[in-house]
């Protein structure tokens, strides 16, 4: 690793640096011990080229790291873009970023290849606010019908991977499961379920809550045509309640044709201190803060 390298990152089994040279490239530096992980992400990034998912540059070593070069993402992840006060973005924004996490998804399919693992954390953000599905780690084949031991972050993490529907299993309507919930963080700006804990997050409670229909998943907050009922069902309990990503890709892509894109772009104010609602989530332009007591995600 060069000396004037800047981490911008830190992981359990490495750490991201900033390097130089034009375009500017991150390099994901991952423990030779753990050559399982690298050798998943490695044979996931040579198959993967597409606007929504960061891209990849190469590869290296070297004598302790193994070394991933991809595309550096001005904005780090989404889950900082959520959290900061400064950052206004509207309805529009977060139609956008729909039709981005479903594009990614949709080409993920075309190659056969389930994630497993997506989470705010692991959705980048140009400087552009252009989403990048990143952190293969955890990547399967999406044509195995074998059972899989369940891997990923609870809180993002479907039913049936986790076991809660009979053996454990990912399908990919598993990363529907997950991408439902970011959307409806997107929208909330929130911890989705913070009610079941933050950390530790108690999926077992959860599951079983939503079974004995003791809890549901609460409608996001908005006007929109037909959000709240796509977003009900992309995370539905049972995965074949789920839209396929065919149907999913095609309604973002029809909301965002339907109320264009002369306002995607955020707007950065330094002043702005507590976190606003998407701007129109309510039909107006009004700037509405989120109550006090509300937990973030970055908790």
């Amino acid at each position: 690793m060069e000396s004037n390298a800047t981490v911008i990152g830190r992981g359990t089994f490495g750490f991201v640096v900033l390097a130089g040279g034009h375009p500017k490239i991150a390099a994901k530096y991952i423990l030779k011990g753990q050559t399982a992980i690298f050798k998943k992400e490695q044979e996931a990034m040579e198959k993967l080229s597409h606007p929504n998912i960061v891209k990849f540059y190469g590869f290296g070593e070297d004598e302790y790291f193994n070394i991933i070069k991809m595309e550096y993402c001005e904005r780090n992840s989404l889950l900082q873009i959520l959290d900061d006060p400064s950052i206004i973005y509207s309805m529009v924004t977060a139609i956008c970023w729909g039709e981005h996490m479903f594009a990614a998804l949709k080409h993920l399919e075309k190659v056969g290849i389930l994630h497993r693992d997506i989470k705010p954390e692991n959705v980048l953000v140009d400087h552009q606010f252009i989403l990048k599905l990143a952190d293969f780690g955890c990547v399967r084949d999406s044509k195995s019908a074998k059972s899989f031991t369940s891997v990923g972050t609870l809180r993002y993490m479907s039913p049936e991977t986790a076991g809660a529907l009979g053996i454990s299993q990912s399908t990919l309507l598993s990363d529907v499961y997950a991408v439902g919930l970011i959307l409806w963080e997107i929208i909330e700006r929130r911890r989705v379920y913070s009610e079941y804990g933050l950390n530790p997050f108690s999926q077992q409670s959860l599951f079983r809550d939503i079974l004995d229909k003791k809890t549901v998943l609460s409608d996001p907050n908005c006007v929109q045509d037909g959000i709240k009922d796509f977003i009900r069902r992309s995370t539905s309990f049972y995965p074949n309640d789920r839209p396929r990503n065919d149907e999913s890709l095609s309604f973002w892509s029809n909301l965002r044709e339907k109320y264009g894109i002369e306002t995607f772009l955020p707007i950065i104010d330094p002043q702005q201190k507590s976190l606003i609602r998407p701007i129109g989530f309510d039909g107006t332009l009004n700037r509405v803060a989120l109550e006090e007591d509300w937990i973030s995600l970055s908790h």
